[in-house]
């Protein structure tokens, strides 16, 4: 199992990239790949599971037969994150609008420039994993899929490709397991 993990140097800037080291590591081979969400955004955030909205829990821990796709990242995510930096190698999910709390509060943030964020638990360290042909993917949830049943995941095409590197050809995989967890 290969695990990345974020060693980015924060500035609290909400993701922008001016104070980040942006050399991507290299993305492992392997059968299982974890990718962890970067600390420093997640902590920058100010949110608690404690003090925030949103039904996610009720999906988490159950596998599911599933499909994804990609999109392309960049840009606030619908967590009020920049989607390409929020990650390690810009690896990461966009989640059904389902799991998302269409209440949820906008909050100021603790990044220097105090932009709002989403005080939903589905913005609070939740990734996706995703089994498919004898790889398993773990990247965090850090974006909406409007269009998208909760069976449907939408990668970054980092994501994408790692489990189905044919360069985009596919566009859309099925038969594939997708599970909602904490990490």
């Amino acid at each position: 199992m290969m695990k990345l993990k974020t060693s980015t140097k924060s500035s609290g800037n909400g993701g922008n990239n001016n104070n980040k080291d942006t050399t991507d590591p290299p993305i492992p081979e392997g059968k299982t790949l974890i990718v962890d969400p970067d600390r420093a955004v997640a902590k920058n955030m100010c949110l608690s599971e404690e003090n925030a909205s949103g039904v996610v829990d009720s999906y988490l821990d159950t596998p599911r037969d599933g499909i994804f796709t990609f999109y392309g990242v960049g840009g606030e995510g619908a967590c009020g994150i920049d989607t390409a930096s929020a990650s390690i190698s810009g690896m990461s999910a966009a989640a059904s609008y389902v799991l998302f709390d269409a209440n949820a509060k906008w909050i100021p943030s603790c990044f220097e420039d105090k932009h709002v964020v989403r005080n939903d638990k589905i913005c609070i360290n939740k990734c996706v994993k995703i089994e498919y042909k004898g790889k398993t993917l773990t990247v965090p949830i850090n974006n909406e899929c409007p269009g998208c049943p909760v069976n449907h995941v939408d990668l970054s095409r980092k994501a994408f490709d790692w489990l189905e590197p044919l360069d985009g050809v596919v566009g859309r995989a099925t038969n594939a397991t997708i599970t909602y967890i904490k990490c």
